[in-house]
């Protein structure tokens, strides 16, 4: 897939986004909505901020230190540039469009795709499980049917993954299918060839420390959306705040939708009427947490990704 082509799915994606944030708007009563905003108190806007960064500056580490365990030494700085330019594509399907960091370590620094690979689905696979790991803690205080279901399909998903690519003989019977499909075969011959980089982060220490900083990150993601549930006056305990965040974010990742569009966000606002929320308000939450936690991050992404000014006119092997 090229440039061109991976653009233009991306602007359909944000067409498609837009266009669902109007309809629940207008449905919700955009009168109602913007007299919710009057709420807002702007004092925890740098709180928000700080935590978002401090997230972004924590996940940014463990790419750097995933590198590193591949013997890819790159200045803190510019693994830092390239982690951020990674979230140019984060609504693509469960964030893997993140792989066109894979990209930039090739074209910048002669970095083989085959050995880089693996540091995004170390990334992506250490998130999932830093989510499931925080919403199950949180059952302890909430019985919510809701989030039990989105935790038990949530380690399934995990799992899976995990067996997939792990375990040789599942991973070469899928592959001898998935070789037999044009326009992924090299996509096949990539992850194939990407094994060995795999299986070096996925020993005991080098997971689990990718794990830590995970869990610290999204600790640091979820104030971030605590105190805009505070800044709106919706003074909820912690962990009622943690399962309205924490399990739509996991049902939209198992739904394979970018960025759990539509999915994410409707979970999200049945979770807030369930908790006795009026929907006007619901929506300016789930609104406010998505520009903070989706489309600000990825607005900086692409203007990251801008400055490496690389010559991406062939993207075949991105992915």
């Amino acid at each position: 897939m090229n440039t061109k082509q991976l653009s233009d799915k991306v602007i359909l994606i944000i067409i498609i986004v837009i266009a669902f944030y109007v309809g629940i708007v207008l449905f919700s009563d955009i009168t109602s909505i913007i007299e919710q905003t009057y709420r807002i108190n702007y004092s925890y806007l740098p709180l928000i901020a700080i935590f978002m960064i401090a997230q972004i500056g924590i996940l940014g580490i463990k790419f750097h230190r995933l590198l590193k365990k591949l013997d890819i030494i790159l200045s803190f700085k510019e693994s830092i540039h390239i982690f951020i330019s990674g979230l140019s594509l984060i609504i693509t399907p469960a964030g893997i469009g993140t792989a066109i960091k894979s990209h930039i370590l090739k074209k910048k620094y002669g970095k083989p795709i085959s050995s880089t690979l693996s540091v995004v689905l170390i990334e992506r696979l250490t998130e999932l499980f830093a989510v499931l790991l925080i919403l199950t803690f949180i059952l302890i205080w909430v019985n919510s049917y809701e989030s039990i279901i989105a935790v038990i399909f949530g380690y399934v998903l995990l799992f899976s993954i995990i067996m997939l690519v792990s375990n040789n003989k599942i991973f070469e019977s899928i592959k001898r299918i998935v070789i037999k499909i044009q326009r992924i075969k090299k996509l096949s011959m990539v992850l194939d060839e990407s094994q060995d980089s795999y299986k070096k982060l996925m020993n005991k220490k080098t997971f689990s420390e990718a794990l830590g900083w995970s869990i610290l990150g999204k600790i640091f993601q979820f104030l971030s959306v605590y105190f805009i549930f505070i800044s709106l006056d919706v003074n909820f305990e912690w962990f009622v705040i943690g399962e309205i965040y924490h399990t739509p974010l996991i049902l939209g990742i198992i739904s394979f939708i970018p960025s759990g569009i539509i999915v994410t966000e409707s979970s999200m606002i049945a979770l807030l009427i369930k908790n006795n929320i009026e929907i006007s308000l619901s929506t300016l939450i789930v609104i406010f947490v998505r520009i903070v936690t989706i489309w600000i991050p990825m607005s900086v992404g692409i203007f990251a990704l801008k400055q490496l000014h690389l010559n991406t006119s062939d993207t075949d092997d991105t992915l």
